[in-house]
């Protein structure tokens, strides 16, 4: 049978062994089959990476690592992964069919039901994370249900295993989905299993109340409520809930529970290992005091606070999409990007950060070109003594913002911006730079660099000495 692939990729072969019922759903990177295995004549998921990114090494590997997690894992409430391999130009593993649905269905249900979808859950991430493994991607569309009314966590295709061949993702990349993200992960940092325990705790609160704690229109907005606004009540009818909620959705990881296990104690599961934050109250869910004119006097920056925690950690979050057909639910599927934020830094008064040059030339090579010349002055001026210089990730974040100096400033905790342009013609070089002190608004120099290409090393120093001459 030949089907169609993901986003408009041509037609998908016949993978051997294995005869195509219908389309199931799609996502960004793969898309995903009911098939039968012919060999034993039963139905399973069948996921099929496009040939697109089958053909880039980062997503291949990414796939074949979910084959090789799921593959690993002997657990009830766990995908059992049935098979995998390339057929051709094509990536493909065969999973577990689930055609019951998802957790999503239990949105102001039962809350015992729910608190046994959690339980379940929970052994689930006690068995992986015994393991190394950190699903990252905890939401109801990965939590499938069985018919015998179980539960069993799915799609780990963008899980982190410690026998990852290579990193995949940057030290300062996060991953998951926008809604469900631990703070950790909005800001880019290493993450243990309390990360999947945070986004439990959404989970919880969703299923129990109908509705996410946090809402934003905006990917900025969202992660800076995940990382500092006060967590919201649960209804007076499910307090008896509110302790679990608040320590899953505590902003700082060291007040969750410890680990998976102690969540099922507290649950009314079995637990083998004692929780050392058993007799610390509960996060307080009461909101900090803020002024009616304080509100209204910061609302102007409102962007750019959000713009200034993502900078600070230049982090890229990639995210699953839901699939475009509800029947998508017996697996999932990655990616598309956002960018996020984390924390800011209050200003210091030795402090740049270097913006991006603008390429001035019509060359696209020249692009790689200028975030070289930039990232080397960055470089050079973070090693003098005393002076504060954003990494590269933090200023490259503000590319292409509809952010004045000031704004982006503030953002980056700093009193200075280094800016500039680059003009390329043949082997001729233009390029200028200006330093300005925010806080005065004075142009403490501008200069216009007129060299041969080979020249380009002088050039950073000349510039780089020039700032640090400011600073001296």
């Amino acid at each position: 049978m030949d089907v169609r692939g993901p986003s408009g990729d041509g037609a998908v072969g016949m993978i051997p062994g294995y005869r195509v019922i219908r389309e199931l759903g799609r996502g960004g990177m793969a898309t995903v089959y009911l098939a039968e295995q012919e060999s034993l004549g039963r139905e399973v998921a069948l996921k099929v990476l496009s040939p697109t990114m089958a053909a880039d090494a980062d997503f291949a590997e990414r796939f074949l690592r979910e084959a090789r997690i799921s593959g690993s894992f002997r657990h009830r409430h766990l995908i059992s992964v049935l098979d995998a391999g390339q057929a051709g130009d094509q990536l493909f593993l065969a999973m577990e069919y689930v055609p019951t649905g998802t957790a999503a269905h239990l949105r102001g249900g039962d809350p015992q039901q729910i608190r046994q979808c959690l339980i379940e859950v929970a052994r689930a991430l006690s068995y992986a994370h015994e393991r190394g493994v950190i699903h990252r991607d905890i939401k109801p569309d990965n939590i499938l249900m069985r018919e015998d009314g179980s539960f069993l966590l799915s799609d780990f295709g963008i899980a982190r295993s410690p026998d990852a061949t290579r990193q995949l993702t940057g030290p300062q990349t996060a991953i998951g989905t926008p809604a469900y993200m631990s703070p950790e992960q909005w800001r880019g940092e290493a993450i243990d299993g309390r990360a999947d325990l945070y986004s439990l705790g959404v989970v919880a609160f969703e299923l129990l109340t109908g509705r996410l704690p946090f809402g934003a229109e905006d990917p900025f907005a969202l992660g800076l409520k995940h990382m500092t606004a006060a967590r919201p009540p649960l209804p007076p009818l499910l307090a008896e809930w509110q302790p679990i909620v608040d320590r899953l959705l505590a902003a700082a990881r060291s007040n969750r529970y410890a680990n998976a296990d102690a969540l099922l104690a507290a649950l009314g599961g079995a637990s083998t290992t004692p929780d050392p934050l058993a007799r610390i109250a509960p996060v307080a869910t009461v909101a900090l005091p803020r002024a009616e004119s304080q509100q209204r006097s910061r609302r102007p920056f409102a962007i750019a606070a959000a713009v200034m925690t993502m900078a600070l950690a230049g982090v890229t979050v990639y995210y699953a999409q839901r699939s475009s057909t509800p029947e998508a639910a017996a697996t999932g599927t990655t990616m598309a990007a956002v960018e996020a934020p984390s924390p800011a830094a209050p200003a210091v008064q030795k402090s740049v950060a270097v913006l991006p040059f603008e390429v001035l030339s019509a060359d696209p090579s020249d692009a790689l070109f200028a975030d070289g010349l930039t990232e080397e002055i960055r470089f050079r001026l973070s090693n003098i003594n005393g002076l504060k210089v954003p990494g590269r990730t933090s200023s490259f974040a503000f590319r292409g913002k509809s952010l004045v100096a000031g704004e982006i400033a503030a953002a980056l905790g700093v009193q200075h911006l280094l800016e500039g342009s680059v003009r390329r013609a043949g082997t001729r070089l233009r390029i200028t730079a200006s330093l300005v002190n925010i806080t005065s608004g004075s142009t403490l120099f501008s200069q216009t660099f007129d060299k041969e290409v080979a020249d380009v090393l002088d050039i950073q120093n000349d510039i780089a000495l020039a700032v640090a001459d400011e600073f001296a």
